[in-house]
């Protein structure tokens, strides 16, 4: 294991994981691994607050606002900043962007944007943005901070392999002996992602073998021999759907 530069998220997301990231780093500290893999990395809410990282890591997220996002602060991350120089914290600006089609975007615009509108919608919205009015704070959009933040998350960056496919594809992709996966889909029952998870799909990833199923109020670890080479963390909540779901595997309620 290695040290692992210290980087903030770059705007707020639903399931950020800001209150639990010190308990479920420890977790995955305490897991064997060589590598790393977050198939929903989101804006990284749990990833960039781990003070050591293993050799190989691998973050992955279906939405293209955020794979393109993160590529573009490892490659690219002083021309973002020079362009956010340019965009004020105001609502009028705000709609703005939201109207704009990121698919007819150049890569960096499309950055700009989706960090941009992320910054400032209330709550980490991603479907159904409002412009957010931090009252008695400063603007999120700050250029000096922006960009020590966005210099240092590049940095954070450069021996990590960005991926954005189906989060079944990433598993089967990289899953091998000593491989930690940790899963924090969207969270059933809950809007404002962006991205559909159906309660199918839930059903599918707790039927992985070799897993343990980690949240703010629960946790379950499978007993059954393991298809998969390496180990799964999965994040949900604690529905009765999804606990029924899970029958199969001993659970441990806290």
């Amino acid at each position: 294991m290695h040290a692992a530069i210290v980087a903030r998220p770059p705007a707020p997301y639903m399931g950020g994981k800001r209150n639990l990231a010190a308990r479920l780093c420890a977790l995955i500290d305490a897991t064997p691994h060589k590598s790393y893999i977050e198939p929903f990395v989101g804006m990284g809410g749990v990833f960039l607050r781990r003070s050591r990282r293993p050799s190989a890591e691998i973050i992955n997220d279906l939405s293209g606002d955020v794979a393109n996002l993160f590529r573009i602060v490892r490659r690219h991350y002083q021309p973002l900043v020079d362009e956010l120089a340019f965009l004020p914290a105001s609502r009028d600006e705000f709609e703005r962007q939201l109207r704009l089609d990121p698919e007819a975007l150049t890569d960096i615009e499309r950055a700009v944007r989706f960090l941009y509108v992320q910054r400032l919608a209330f709550g980490g919205r991603v479907h159904g943005r409002t412009f957010g009015v931090r009252k008695e704070q400063s603007s999120r959009i700050q250029l000096g901070r922006l960009r020590a933040e966005l210099k240092a998350l590049s940095r954070r960056l450069e021996p990590v392999t960005i991926e954005r496919l189906p989060y079944q594809d990433v598993i089967r992709r990289y899953d091998r002996a000593g491989a930690l996966f940790y899963l924090d889909p969207p969270y059933d029952e809950t809007a404002g992602y962006g991205v559909e998870f159906g309660r199918d799909q839930y059903v599918a990833m707790a039927a992985l073998d070799s897993v343990q199923v980690v949240s703010t109020s629960w946790m379950s670890k499978a007993a059954n021999a393991s298809r998969m080479n390496g180990v799964s963390l999965i994040d949900m909540m604690k529905l009765p759907a999804i606990v029924a779901s899970c029958a199969a595997i001993a659970t441990y309620w806290s």
